[in-house]
This record gives C-alpha cells, structure tokens and sequence, in this order.
C-alpha cells in the first residue's frame, strides 16, 4: 500500500519472487517460510538461487541467457518469466526470451 501510494496508485503487484536463496541454509528456509506466512499467494513458488553463472554474466554486461543459457541461473529465470507471464495472463514469453536476447 505504501507503494502505491508514494509511486503510483494504479500499481498492481504480481507477486514477490526470492533471490539470492542458498537452498542448503537453514536461515533461507526460515525466512522463506515467514514471507510465505506474511504474503501468502504473493510469494513465488520460484526463487532464484545464489549462483555465479548470474553474478558472472552481470559482470559481463550481458543477460544470463546470453552469458549461459544452461546455467542453472538462466533455467530459473526462465522459469521466473514464464511465472509472471502466467500472473500477467499472457499465454507465452517473450520473443527474447525463446531466442535468448539480452532481456
């Protein structure tokens, strides 16, 4: 509400999505588990796991589909964008996704 109010008050949010999770720490879990209770059908069933692919193809200005389409950081993005297509309504990614464009 906040947000939206200092923003823009036609903001719609989608969702919220985690990153940076590092699935084998037990502080992750927790902290998933109390924004799954504060959000609720707002968090994300999808994270983005801490991931060097990721930090690497940043510090290559280029898009982790450009820098490793088959990191692990590139397959949970794309399953990032199929996951706000989904919430958004749409029926498929985007072209620069299919192709691997910067996006």
């Amino acid at each position: 509400e906040d947000l939206r109010v200092r923003f823009n008050p036609k903001l719609k949010i989608v969702g919220v999505m985690p990153t940076q999770v590092q699935s084998r720490r037990r502080l992750s879990s927790e902290v998933l588990g109390t924004l799954k209770e504060a959000l609720g059908e707002l968090l994300w069933d999808i994270s983005i796991s801490e991931n060097t692919a990721i930090a690497e193809s940043s510090g290559h200005g280029q898009s982790i589909w450009a820098y490793d389409r088959r990191s692990k950081g590139a397959t949970e993005y794309e399953h990032a964008a199929r996951e706000l297509a989904h919430r958004m309504g749409a029926s498929a990614p985007t072209a620069e996704l299919q192709t691997g464009g910067n996006v």
